[in-house]
Parts: structure tokens; C-alpha cells; sequence
């Protein structure tokens, strides 16, 4: 762990029981903000590569009919 990442957790250990929920519940909404984000980077790319291998097997099939 980095030394900030040391310092925001003393820090967090030093507020007081409703300030670290009031941070808890921050962290959980960015981390939930960001895994949605990396899903649907995820899919997005997932539908590239299945239109991808879509258009190559139509290229395929027109050039076996000729």
C-alpha cells in the first residue's frame, strides 16, 4: 500500500463513528460508479468483437459465392 493510501486510512480511523459512515458510504458509491463503468466497457467491447466476427464470416461467405 502506498504511504497515502497509509495516510487516508489513519485519518479515516481518527473521524468519528458517523464521519466514517458518512466515508464509507462515498468509497462504496465510487467503487459501485466504477465497476458499472468497467461492465460496460466490458460489453461494449464484447459487442465489437461479436460484429467484428459477424462482418468477417459475411465477407467469407461472399467471396466463396464469388
Amino acid at each position: 500500500m502506498t504511504a497515502v493510501a497509509n495516510k487516508l486510512l489513519d485519518d479515516f480511523k481518527k473521524l468519528a463513528p458517523d464521519e466514517q459512515l458518512i466515508v464509507r458510504e462515498s468509497v462504496i458509491s465510487l467503487t459501485e460508479v466504477r465497476q458499472r463503468e468497467a461492465l460496460n466497457r466490458l460489453r461494449g467491447s464484447s459487442a465489437g468483437k461479436g460484429l467484428l466476427d459477424k462482418l468477417l464470416a459475411e465477407r467469407a461467405g461472399e467471396r466463396a459465392r464469388g
